[in-house]
């Protein structure tokens, strides 16, 4: 069994990633890069032994897709650079990824040869993973500045109002809905927010 994590050496200001490929019996170091302060890795993920992401608090994000050996270097915030308070990775297979920080969502677009690319995605919401199991995550976009009312809908037509926590704030851009208790069958979400209105579609397998 296969996997990956990511750490920071504090002492010599260094980004690293180990692999292993024997349930974690050896870690072997494949990839380093000495870092200025805050600049650290802060989330890494993989969709199967060959592609994979991990992503910094400082506008960059590395992409592999030949396990490892080689990592490309891009940026999917230049604008922010610098301004980030977290960074969060959601890769949920290789078709898609998100990158959300502290000032936008950002969508990959295309892939190329061993590069992925990424775009704002701010003023869109989706629902990820889709089709889902036991919870789904919807990504809002920056037009949603007040905690939103959110309808279920089955196919039926049937509704049930989901209430987001009252912890929640319009800075976090992502909502977390648990769907163990829903039936198989297709969904949507009516995701309200001032005068927005938003229709995604949702299945639960």
């Amino acid at each position: 069994m296969g996997g990956w994590f990511s750490g920071v050496s504090g002492i010599v200001k260094k980004n690293l990633v180990f692999k292993t490929t024997n349930a974690g019996d050896n870690w072997v170091l494949q990839f380093e890069d000495t870092f200025d302060p805050g600049k650290s890795i802060t989330d890494i993920s993989f969709v199967n032994e060959n592609v994979g992401i991990f992503v910094t608090n400082f506008g960059k994000y590395y992409y592999t897709s030949d396990g490892g050996e080689i990592w490309e270097e891009s940026y999917y915030d230049e604008e922010h650079i610098g301004s980030d308070v977290y960074t969060k990775l959601y890769f949920p297979n290789k078709d898609i990824a998100f990158i959300q920080n502290s000032n936008n969502t950002y969508r990959s677009i295309a892939e190329s040869g061993s590069t992925i690319y990424f775009q704002d995605h701010s003023n869109n919401s989706d629902v990820f993973p889709n089709p889902a199991t036991s919870q789904i995550t919807l990504f809002l976009g920056e037009e949603f500045i007040s905690a939103p009312e959110i309808d279920i809908i089955d196919y039926l037509g049937n509704v049930k109002r989901w209430t987001p926590s009252s912890r929640w704030s319009p800075s976090e851009k992502t909502i977390t809905i648990n769907t163990s208790s829903l039936s198989p069958g297709v969904y949507f979400l009516r995701i309200r927010s001032g005068e927005r209105v938003e229709v995604r579609k949702f299945v639960v397998l």
